[in-house]
């Protein structure tokens, strides 16, 4: 006997309001609309088409609440309330049709769970106190709208190879709560992984939170998109509190793109012939600019090139210093404005500053006169680009091998600050991580720390010094140049006649802020003769590579690498990013997403981290691998409102109250990449 006719012969018997036995035929196997009459300690099997199942207010529990079988077509479930511990509501591979409205679920792993469904309507539901709210596996077609994924443990929404679902006005709150996970946990208010063309619309992630975890190898973010995600979009949404434990390693993010790392392959190259070194190679902010410096090269020995990302190719712009004798490094200020260049027996001081004309694409130099001479092998700007670090075998300034130099922009004029290592060893690179809370530094022969050529130090702002963390590849061979990735989560080394790790010359690491280690991750030029410089790009795709003989003789001592896969091809547009904010540092990063492969333009971030108090100054991480630039492929286009970052202090403007030239602009971009795709 199913449902149906058990409630019909139930009524026929009893009025309801005297019924006292809970039902136990649990099988509905006849098409037509059934209706719960009392509560149900049973699971509900569906087994036919064109069922609508009323629970007319009641709560089904059971260790699974309702099971659709697979294959089915045209299934309603509506108005009630399951408590479960495995899965709330299941609908099996092949239902297409289904809808479920109204609908309450708690306490079970997957509170909603369409494993290969096509086609669906879920609305006004709610899913409570579940480890994941609602999970769309291998699903396709489905309708989201008007929902809460509330307390749950690990996801609100989790969306896996699924692909052109829309989310509309759904809430994820306070996800992660209750979560007691020490290490190696996820949390996500919405995420979705190795999918591709999916929407959240109007959408909200408020108190993402990992309380308990301690380690940096966790991942917690408000909305995340991982894998292969490609063609999806984050639009006129709102991410805000995600936290993590104050006293942890763990980085809170608004909304991610997540970056992974297992090998790296050679793109393109220049210079090709060239017996000369490029010692030093950086990126400009953007992306869209390298600048070389070395000794010997076809042209000037300070050299400018235009990367284009579509077509992967450099093409040489402007150059200076023809006569330099050897130059050794080079570095961007963030707003990209300037070039601090090292050397020596450069013309003029072996530690210099240009300034770069992006309209004229021409280098001046400022002629501040350091006074520094000797090798000047390290330069380094830091995050807020008020201070330079400058390492190697110096004099002049304050005669150690590692200084200090405030740089003030309104009168392009350097102050020395201090300095530090008195004049043993030879460093060779000093580099700032993103946030500011590390200095990774390498050389030769150096001492202090680990006693390593590869030594990272943890800074304390408040008293300001430098404390040993870690180190790595021994004391063998030489490291010439270390470069941080724009998260801070991994460190290019190249150098030469290096152990370790994978041995090669060209060699990155992955830095656990925890553990205090490095770890190799990926290697490449086992041949090399010498790198000399290992920059990341700024949305971490590639990494430059520049050296001598770097394939041999007469090779390419430019090249560029891989560096870090990410989703693609993704719009983050018109979102509000704010307070999310953890870790001890604080840390905390409001929108995380490559913007030379993605589409992040129009979003307000502010108090990404929270700011402390004053005696404790912060970098601000509104944005992490966002240039703030349009992709090449638009062509030149205003870029100073693209993305809005704001300081605790800021006034919060609205995102619309921009120019309409520019609201036309982004409309004529989001269409011309929707109509590529």
């Amino acid at each position: 006997m199913n449902i149906k006719k058990w409630v019909v012969l139930l009524a026929a018997l009893f009025s309801l309001s005297t019924i006292q036995a809970r039902l136990v035929f649990t099988t509905i196997d006849s098409p037509g609309f059934y209706q719960l009459s009392d509560e149900l300690d049973n699971s509900v099997t569906i087994e036919v088409s064109d069922v609508t199942f009323d629970l007319n207010g009641h709560t089904i529990t059971a260790a699974t609440g309702i099971i659709i079988n697979g294959g089915l077509d045209n299934i309603t479930i509506m108005n009630g309330s399951i408590e479960a511990t495995t899965d709330g509501i299941i609908a099996n591979a092949g239902c297409t049709g289904i809808t479920l409205d109204n609908m309450r679920v708690e306490g079970a792993i997957r509170g909603i769970n369409f494993d290969t469904v096509t086609s669906g309507l879920i609305k006004n539901c709610e899913m409570t106190l579940n480890t994941t709210g609602l999970e769309l596996d291998n699903s396709h077609k489905i309708t989201v709208k008007d929902c809460i994924a509330n307390c749950n443990t690990h996801a609100g929404y989790d969306l896996i190879s699924s692909f052109t679902n829309c989310f509309e006005n759904c809430k994820a709150l306070s996800t992660g709560e209750g979560n007691t996970d020490i290490d190696t946990t996820t949390v996500f208010g919405f995420v979705s992984a190795n999918g591709r063309g999916n929407i959240f619309e109007r959408c909200i992630a408020n108190s993402t939170q990992a309380l308990s975890v301690t380690g940096s190898s966790s991942l917690i973010a408000g909305f995340a998109l991982r894998g292969s995600e490609g063609c999806t979009k984050i639009i006129d949404s709102e991410s805000a509190n995600t936290q993590t434990y104050a006293g942890g390693f763990t980085v809170p993010y608004g909304i991610l793109l997540e970056g992974t790392i297992d090998s790296t392959q050679n793109v393109t190259g220049a210079l090709t012939g060239n017996d000369g070194e490029a010692d030093g190679v950086a990126w400009s902010p953007d992306g869209q600019y390298i600048a070389v410096f070395g000794f010997d090269l076809i042209g000037n020995d300070l050299q400018i090139f235009k990367f284009n990302p579509a077509s992967e190719t450099l093409t040489a712009i402007t150059g200076i210093l023809s006569t330099a004798d050897v130059g050794w490094r080079i570095d961007w200020s963030p707003d990209g404005l300037y070039l601090a260049v090292g050397g020596v027996d450069l013309v003029g001081d072996d530690f210099q500053i240009f300034k770069f004309d992006r309209f004229s694409e021409t280098l001046t130099n400022l002629d501040i006169g350091t006074g520094i001479t000797g090798q000047t092998l390290a330069v380094d700007w830091s995050p807020d680009g008020l201070y330079l670090a400058v390492g190697g075998d110096l004099s002049g300034g304050t005669g150690d091998g590692f200084q200090i130099f405030k740089f003030d922009s309104a009168s392009e004029a350097i102050t020395s600050i201090t300095g530090a290592l008195g004049t043993a060893g030879r460093l060779d690179s000093a580099k700032w991580s993103p946030d500011g809370q590390y200095l990774a530094v390498g050389g030769s022969g150096l001492t202090g720390g680990s006693g390593d050529e590869l030594q990272i130090f943890k800074f304390d702002r408040a008293a300001g010094i430098l404390t040993s963390i870690t180190g790595a590849l021994g004391t063998a061979g030489a490291v010439y140049d270390i470069n941080w990735s724009p998260d801070g989560q991994y460190i290019t080394v190249g150098g030469a006649g290096l152990t370790g790790g994978s041995g090669d010359e060209f060699q990155i690491f992955q830095f656990d802020r925890a553990a205090g280690t490095v770890t190799n991750i990926a290697g490449a030029l086992s041949s090399a003769g010498i790198v000399q410089s290992v920059p990341w790009s700024p949305d971490g795709k590639y990494v430059a590579v520049g050296g001598y003989q770097l394939l041999g003789a007469g090779e390419d001592v430019l090249q560029i690498f891989s560096g870090l896969q990410f989703p693609e091809k993704n719009v983050i547009k018109g979102n509000t990013v704010y307070c999310n904010s953890g870790a001890q540092f604080p840390s905390g990063v409001g929108i995380s997403a490559p913007s030379i492969t993605n589409m992040v333009i129009g979003n307000t971030a502010f108090n990404n981290p929270i700011p402390r108090a004053a005696n404790l100054p912060i970098v601000e991480t509104n944005y992490a691998f966002v240039t703030n630039v349009f992709n090449q492929l638009f062509g030149d286009a205003p870029t100073a409102l693209q993305n809005i970052s704001l300081s605790g202090i800021d006034p919060v403007l609205d995102r619309y109250d921009i120019p309409g030239g520019l609201n036309r602009l982004e409309a004529l971009a989001e269409s011309l990449i929707d109509n590529l795709l």
